[in-house]
């Protein structure tokens, strides 16, 4: 499912409550216990639609019960602080591209209203089973079976700039590396961090 410009914001927000509910109906029978299914996505779709640039963030699967539909209460890990800081770096390099964006201390973001509303976190594994963390084989596993899902997730919200977070093997299954245009734009820095232009999509 392409993005469509002529959608409104209240018809892509139904779109996208249609499609995490069937998906979850997915999992309805391994949702036993604690397990349960993560609904993503922006939390606010009106600063999301708004955003310049619009940042989706791929990650592996949810922390332990967190919804990022929801603006988190607070930001006590790691993980969250980490994509605060990203979306913070990117916002400053896409206003001034030509200046090294000055970070200022913990407290800017630990405000999640503030770091959280404009993005978008999609979540490759739905499931969470709160145990911590899932193989990359695993996660690759779970790209496959929900390729068609996630697709549809990913182009529905159309960002701008995808940022894996060590997902870019899943982001690779989900487009079955069917990208055109594509291009390098940066090589590998310390064998983790590299940048493509793909389907003109920053990645």
């Amino acid at each position: 499912m392409k993005s469509d410009k002529s959608f409104s914001i209240s018809d892509k927000v139904q779109m996208h409550k249609n499609l995490l509910q069937d998906w979850a109906l997915k999992y309805y029978d391994k949702e036993i216990g604690d397990n349960e299914f993560t609904f993503d996505g922006p939390p606010d779709w009106a600063l999301w639609e708004e955003a310049k640039p619009k940042i989706l963030f791929l990650v592996k699967e949810s922390p332990n019960g967190y919804h990022p539909s929801i603006v988190p209460l607070e930001i006590k890990a790691q993980f969250l602080k980490n994509i605060a800081r990203w979306r913070y770096a990117l916002r400053k390099l896409y206003d001034k591209p030509n200046q090294t964006p000055n970070f200022p201390s913990d407290d800017l973001f630990s405000n999640p209203a503030h770091s959280f509303s404009d993005i978008a976190i999609v979540e490759v594994k739905k499931l969470d089973e709160k145990k911590g963390a899932s193989s990359t084989t695993e996660i690759k596993k779970y790209a496959r079976d929900d390729k068609m899902e996630l697709l549809s997730q990913i182009d529905l919200l159309d960002p701008q700039i995808v940022l894996c977070c060590y997902t870019i093997e899943s982001y690779d299954i989900i487009y079955d590396e069917a990208y055109e245009p594509y291009e390098t734009i940066s090589p590998i820095i310390n064998n983790k961090f590299r940048c493509w232009k793909l389907n003109n999509r920053l990645v």
